[in-house]
């Protein structure tokens, strides 16, 4: 049957009694004959909206004809509600001018037939994402997954359904003939609430991971309903009425349920059905909407980058404004439909390159061209360290986790703390040096005496300029290996992340030092056991780019790290002020605030009114420029006017005209504006919020 034909018939079978139905129209070609999926983010519209506009370029750049494996280009997106009310008045448009309803059909399924099959319909909730492809459109999952920056999890949607609406009859039918299906034969699907009394009690190790994102879909099951009967009620029978073909865990704490679960050999361990529940968006006000939903959703992929495990807290680290992983690679992801060439062929630079975030984010396995610099001469070191961390094995990680841990447990020697901030106290005295009594072996020892003498060295001008690597304390670091200044790293963030304490002296030196060696010996056991589940890689995955391997719930998926020599990529000292002519395709950075320094206000502005054109000198014609910048700060300390997104834009436009170039603000469009629309906004609770534009110069 051809396409045209399929649609006319759908659309004939969505009358009854002489009226057209556009949910049936909507169910039979998108959910029987179409595919529906989910995603679920990473994080909600609380912290940002800029993972809604890289799922839609991600679906675009992964999309292909299921009959052909074809690529298929010019998609649009509309929403669900659009999409129902739209072809509901093209057939009342259509029956009034014809004799018959089939006549309608079959005129619109020749006239529009083409562009409803490249219309792809989406419903946008708070922390989540449900996509309709119509018949013959598919798309690469676990590619979508393994590059996006915020999709945390996605798979087949089973069930989406209005909570006030819903009956435990639906749920059941959807299992039975949307999940089971899918499940091995011989095995057993697995089926699991996440739900807050089983979770809440035992993931807070992860909790700043799961705030504004994965808590918020948790159900409360002891609390809510289908129907009138309590949800808790219709799981217990669900566990019965699925016993031969569905295993459900008992109410518990999760791990060990889980892990008793997925032990059996039974269960299929290539996908897990979710219940869970998300609201939809108040557009209006861009928060919550009073409309809640549950979702049922086959979890098929987990994205499993390593670099989101650290995200803003990579180990070479001296800002604390340091852009997360996660961001930057949406940032980058939303650059792809405006390129002209491939990924690998795209020359890439960030002026303002700090720690190396851009750079890890879009170095792929097949190398990139990429210039990251910055003024900070430490810059070279700081990357160089990242790379190389990410690129350790599971038993070099944990030797390192081991020295770290022997920190961490030592009772007490005399070791002097030379920080010269405020009435560091030790005995209650003010102005004494520190003391920190440590009782280790003598490599750590030596270790921890090495990295304080060098944090004394940065200490001395830190109240006046901050963190500054001088040559002399990089010749330090360069002499002694990764370990070391890995030691010198966590000493350095107890430094500036407690500047308050200090002067509140509601901490003592040993306090912080410890609080950062834990957090990072948890990064690193999250870290070992990802490498251990990579160890056992599916060798089927078609896709070289993409790292396929058993995770818990399902396959996780990673894109491939490069190797440190694939590709074409410089890491340099430079000024943002001087950057080449006509070198680069896509800037993307987060260029200095002054936020948590004290610099000079004049300096900061000198630096953006000569870094502006210097960056739009830099870009070749069509390059883009992917800019983060302050909108707001929360902590009474402000951004200057001069830096905010109006302010720069302005410039930008201005410096533009004078070089005969023309700006465009650039958009990858979307079904509800307020969301998928830049600038784009991230926000930090304790600190500031972010705009992110996104700029084409001609």
């Amino acid at each position: 049957m051809s396409d045209y034909a399929i649609l006319q018939k759908l659309l004939e079978s969505a009358f009854e009694n002489g009226q057209f139905s556009p949910e049936r129209f909507f169910k039979s070609w998108f959910e029987q004959e179409g595919k529906s999926y989910y995603f679920l983010f990473r994080k909600n519209l609380k912290v940002t909206n800029i993972q809604f506009s890289e799922l839609l370029v991600l679906i675009s750049d992964y999309m292909y004809c299921s009959t052909g494996n074809a690529a298929v280009k010019h998609c649009q997106f509309m929403s669900t509600d659009s999409f129902k009310r739209v072809i509901k008045e093209l057939v009342e448009e259509f029956c009034n001018a014809n004799d018959t309803y089939q006549e309608a059909c079959q005129a619109i399924a020749e006239l529009y037939g083409g562009i409803l099959g490249k219309t792809i319909a989406v419903e946008t909730l708070y922390g989540s994402c449900a996509v309709f492809l119509p018949p013959k459109l598919e798309i690469e999952l676990k590619s979508i997954c393994a590059f996006s920056g915020y999709i945390h999890s996605c798979g087949k949607n089973v069930f989406l359904q209005h909570v006030d609406k819903t009956r435990k009859e639906d749920l059941f039918a959807a299992i039975k003939l949307q999940y089971l299906p899918d499940v091995e034969s011989g095995r057993k699907g697995l089926f699991i609430v996440y739900a807050h009394e089983d979770f809440d009690k035992y993931d807070r190790a992860e909790q700043d991971m799961l705030r504004n994102g994965l808590d918020a879909v948790k159900i409360h099951i002891e609390k809510f309903y289908m129907g009138k009967e309590r949800l808790s009620a219709v799981i217990n029978e669900a566990r019965k009425k699925f016993a031969q073909t569905v295993v459900i865990p008992y109410p518990g704490n999760y791990r060990t349920r889980h892990d008793e679960a997925v032990a059996n050999d039974e269960i299929d361990r290539r996908r897990t059905l979710w219940l869970l529940v998300d609201t939809a968006v108040d557009v209006a006000h861009m928060q919550r909407g009073d409309a809640r939903y549950y979702i049922a959703y086959e979890q098929l992929w987990k994205n499993k980058n390593p670099h989101h495990i650290f995200d803003e807290d990579k180990p070479a680290w001296i800002s604390q404004t340091t852009i997360p992983h996660t961001l930057m690679g949406a940032m980058l992801n939303i650059t792809r439909p405006f390129l002209r060439m491939s990924w690998q062929q795209v020359s890439f630079a960030d002026p303002f390159g700090g720690s190396g975030t851009s750079l890890m984010e879009a170095h792929g396995p097949n190398g990139v061209l990429f210039q990251l610099s910055d003024i900070h001469l430490g810059t070279p070191l700081l990357v160089a360290d990242n790379q190389a961390f990410f690129r350790l094995g599971i038993r070099e990680l944990e030797a390192i986790r081991a020295m770290l841990v022997s920190l961490g447990n030592s009772p007490l020697i005399d070791v002097d703390i030379p920080v010269p901030l405020a009435d560091l106290e030790s005995s209650g005295e003010p102005g004494r040096p520190v003391q920190m009594e440590i009782d280790l072996d003598d490599s750590a020892n030596l270790v921890y005496r090495w990295a304080i003498d060098v944090l004394d060295d940065v200490a001395k001008n830190y109240e006046s300029i901050g963190v500054v690597l001088s040559e002399d304390v990089i010749a330090k670091l360069k002499s002694a290996g990764l370990r070391n200044r890995i030691v010198f790293y966590v000493a350095l963030r107890a430094l500036v992340r407690n500047r308050g304490a200090w002067d509140r002296k509601s901490k003592t030196w040993s306090h912080a030092f410890f609080a950062e060696l834990h957090e990072l010996v948890e990064l690193i056991k999250r870290l070992e056991k990802l490498l251990s589940c990579q160890e056992l890689v599916i060798k089927t995955c078609s896709n070289d780019d993409v790292l396929v391997f058993q995770d818990t719930y399902s396959y996780g998926v990673s894109k491939q790290m490069a190797n440190s020599q694939e590709g074409t990529v410089h890491v340099t000292v430079q000024d943002a002020k001087h950057m080449p002519a006509d070198c680069f395709d896509v800037i993307v950075t987060d260029p200095p605030y002054g936020f948590n320094t004290d610099e000079d206000c004049a300096e900061i502005a000198t630096l953006y009114v000569k870094a502006i054109p210097a960056m739009i000198k830099s870009l070749r014609p069509n390059g883009q420029i992917v800019l983060c910048l302050p909108d707001q700060t929360f902590t009474g300390r402000t951004a200057a006017s001069f830096i905010h997104k109006e302010f720069v834009l302005a410039q930008f436009r201005l410096c533009a005209s004078k070089m005969g170039r023309e700006l465009v603000e650039l958009d990858v469009g979307g079904p509800l504006p307020h969301v998928y629309s830049p600038p784009y906004t991230w926000e930090s609770e304790k600190a500031l919020r972010r705009a992110i534009i996104h700029l084409r110069i001609l």
